[in-house]
């Protein structure tokens, strides 16, 4: 019969170490506030001794208490893009360097089930909740009816279908209009944004902010080249080569499109194949701007120029902001807090060689 491992105390992390079971509650329990002093030599060294005997704190008893339970709850859609993805690593990482740990909820198109996945984090004695997940198109009056509640305990990136919400806000339309400009300046001169079928609240950025880069540029509306994919292609769940075969070959080519804007990197590297298959080349022929940075963007043959969301200083953003409103709740914290401003990263795709260019 094996015997149940003994769970690790404070009292065993401070004799270890030779301190005092106060400092180490200080340093575990409530972040270092209080009247206990210690240097951050002596708190990395209980955090680090903490995590190498596995030290499990009480979390219910904590919330009893009326103490915060160091947890942030993460809400997020299964189906999500890549990207949030590494938002979501990186809030974690923020989270852990404050002191933090992290409980993940997700769903899928239905912000029932996210509202659900709150509730669940609340009874788990969650201190608060960051949101990833919550543009669904048509969904305004619902979002107001199951958050409306809420919106004490919790932020969101990107902005939320509420008034009185706390959010970061990402200037995507800002990135579309440099990506525009971009193009033009290397040559095109018949410049085609590629969207999804779902009127998403970011693809409505990134489509304002291609209308209104070509209108800057002198192009009327009748010459501008606003592409639907048969499928919904931000998703990232299937790229169809019949369809982008059929975008190439009723839109790309007959119309002498040279600059493509996708809405994500692999969209954009399926039109280059597409493009091979078709006889044509990138970038001599069409030249192409992907979005999200991904990791494989700049291995591809050619490197796709693309847009960097800078997804660590959104992470350490949604963090600070969370911890400020916990912080402070006689303060009234609503509307938009930070704004992220994507960066173009110039690769081969758009016939130069990689530099990066900050938007203003």
């Amino acid at each position: 019969m094996h015997r149940q491992a003994k769970k690790t105390r404070l009292i065993d992390i401070a004799c270890r170490l030779g301190v005092s079971k106060a400092t180490v509650a200080a340093v575990l329990s409530s972040g270092g506030s209080g009247t206990v002093r210690f240097s951050e030599e002596i708190a990395e060294k209980i955090r680090r001794t903490a995590r190498e005997m596995d030290y499990q704190p009480n979390i219910s008893a904590k919330t009893l208490a009326g103490r915060a339970s160091k947890v942030i709850g993460i809400l997020i859609d299964s189906y999500a893009a890549v990207p949030r993805f590494r938002i979501l690593e990186g809030i974690e990482h923020e989270a852990t360097l404050r002191g933090y740990r992290c409980m993940i909820g997700e769903a899928h198109d239905s912000l029932e089930n996210l509202r659900r996945n709150y509730d669940i984090f609340m009874q788990h004695g969650v201190d608060g909740v960051v949101c990833l997940s919550h543009d669904y198109p048509g969904t305004e009056e619902e979002f107001k009816r199951l958050f409306s509640d809420t919106l004490d305990k919790i932020v969101f990136i990107d902005v939320p279908n509420h008034p009185d919400a706390s959010y970061i806000n990402i200037d995507r339309t800002a990135s579309t209009r440099q990506a525009v400009r971009h193009l033009h300046e290397q040559g095109a001169r018949k410049i085609a944004f590629v969207r999804g079928l779902c009127s998403w609240k970011t693809t409505l950025q990134h489509e304002a902010g291609y209308r209104n880069a070509m209108e800057e540029l002198g192009y009327p509306e009748r010459e501008l080249h606003i592409i639907n994919t048969r499928k919904e292609l931000i998703q990232q769940r299937e790229i169809s080569e019949d369809s982008i075969s059929c975008l190439i070959e009723h839109d790309v080519i007959p119309k002498k499109i040279d600059g493509i804007i996708g809405m994500n990197d692999l969209m954009s590297l399926a039109f280059i194949k597409a493009l091979k298959a078709a006889g044509k080349s990138c970038p001599r022929d069409v030249m192409v701007v992907g979005y999200d940075n991904e990791k494989f963007s700049r291995y591809t043959a050619p490197a796709l120029t693309t847009v960097d969301e800078n997804y660590e200083l959104q992470s350490r953003m949604i963090v600070d902001l969370l911890l400020e409103k916990l912080s402070h709740p006689e303060k009234e914290m609503k509307g938009c807090f930070a704004t992220v401003v994507p960066q173009l990263i110039i690769r081969d795709s758009t016939g130069k060689k990689e530099t990066k260019e900050g938007f203003q």
